[in-house]
């Protein structure tokens, strides 16, 4: 078994922190390579990075949110109707 880090929160979902580690990580190492590398982050990387970070911080503030359930039910009543 393995055991969690003690610098989790109590009662945090790990999935979520973990989600957001994973996601933004490979960004944040592949920019600090670039820029180590070639003196620059790349173009793409740098806009579609920040694409997924903007994306992930989205839903991680979306994540099990009142108004988030409230549009999910709308939709889902639209679509089966």
């Amino acid at each position: 078994m393995v055991s969690l880090p003690a610098s989790l929160p109590a009662g945090a979902a790990p999935r979520i922190g973990f989600g957001v580690v994973l996601s933004f990580g490979w960004v944040l190492v592949a920019m600090l390579r670039d820029q180590r590398s070639r003196g620059a982050v790349h173009p793409v990387l740098l806009y579609g990075g920040a694409a997924v970070i903007a994306e992930q911080t989205l839903e991680l503030l979306a994540f099990d949110a009142p108004w988030w359930r409230a549009a999910a039910q709308l939709l889902y009543g639209w679509l089966h109707g």
